[in-house]
């Protein structure tokens, strides 16, 4: 289902799509969640997401209705799924805004079998991880599971015009809004826009004809040796590198407490200013994880393009190297 151009708008119909489907279930009350996540900044993608700084200024939201576990703590999650209260539990394969935390095999697998086993719907948000990003044309296909309900959004369309959506198991969609008595209490002026659609299918069919997840698999290996390499060539600089296809976090050291005046918390931050300032090349960290850089090229870009990328990124944990021993 198509509903609108943003991906909060993704999750907020994913959200209201587990409430209104297990609306005639008065134990089932709460969603779930996890720590470190990011689904968008409306009023429920807020609540959703685990961290504090997107609640601030906004009262309480609907923090009492989400329950908030870590990421990749299995215990935690079997735990809460058994307990029978939740509409949905609603997670990243990857966490983008996190810091790039793959999920664990045995995480996402027992999210599935949990889910399954307690009448949770399972939402997976593939906002930032589908549509080629990873290696698969979604992320979930990694671990063979297939999920009740997926957001999409950003890649969908190429970047051309915004488009983002649902997919949803016909069982969930109808438990919904399968009735007189809940069929439009989810409508939108510009659901089914023509345009949008048509450049989501034209998107689709470049990302098919031209094997985009073979391409982002092989520039992924290519980028991930490369950090690799100046991780090990510039000790104490870099923590962890981390990611999957053309999704990849590199995850910095905290700058030393008699530095972090002049330098910061964390390495990435002079890194990330020379980076941009000295070779002009757009880089960001993840805003739940500022130690963290998050490096998502285009899933089109040439090997010329990453080998100046690259070698602008080796400069940059050069010169940071240098100050750390200044």
């Amino acid at each position: 289902m198509q509903i609108g151009g943003g991906g909060a708008e993704a999750v907020e119909s994913a959200l209201k799509l587990c409430k209104i489907a297990k609306r005639n279930d008065p134990k089932k009350t709460k969603i779930l969640s996890t720590l470190g996540a990011f689904h968008g900044k409306t009023a429920g993608a807020v609540s959703l997401g685990g961290k504090d700084t997107w609640w601030a200024y906004q009262g309480r939201l609907l923090l009492d209705q989400v329950t908030h576990i870590k990421f990749n703590d299995v215990e935690a999650l079997k735990k809460e799924l058994s307990s029978g209260i939740y509409q949905g539990f609603i997670m990243e394969p990857i966490q983008g805004e996190g810091g790039v935390n793959v999920s664990t095999d045995e995480f996402i697998k027992t999210a599935r079998e949990y889910c399954t086993k307690y009448d949770t719907i399972f939402v997976a948000d593939e906002i930032q991880t589908g549509c080629c990003r990873t290696g698969k044309f979604w992320a979930c296909e990694w671990w063979d599971v297939i999920p009740d309900v997926m957001t999409f959004a950003k890649g969908i369309s190429g970047g051309i015009i915004p488009l983002a959506g649902i997919i949803a198991k016909p069982e969930i969609y109808d438990a919904a809004y399968g009735s007189p008595e809940t069929a439009f209490h989810h409508t939108a002026t510009y659901q089914g826009n023509a345009y949008a659609c048509a450049a989501g299918i034209a998107s689709i069919q470049f990302m098919l004809e031209n094997d985009l997840p073979a391409k982002a698999r092989e520039n992924g290996k290519f980028i991930m040796d490369a950090m690799n390499a100046a991780w090990k060539k510039y000790p104490g600089i870099i923590k962890d590198v981390r990611g999957k296809g053309c999704l990849i976090g590199v995850e910095f050291e905290n700058v030393p407490a008699d530095k972090k005046e002049k330098y910061g918390d964390f390495w990435s931050q002079p890194c990330e200013a020379y980076f941009s300032n000295e070779f002009r090349i757009q880089i960001m960290h993840s805003f739940n994880n500022p130690k963290v850089f998050r490096w998502l090229p285009p899933l089109t870009a040439t090997k010329e393009d990453l080998e100046y990328a690259l070698d602008a990124f080796a400069k940059s944990v050069e010169y940071v190297y240098e100050l750390s021993k200044s």
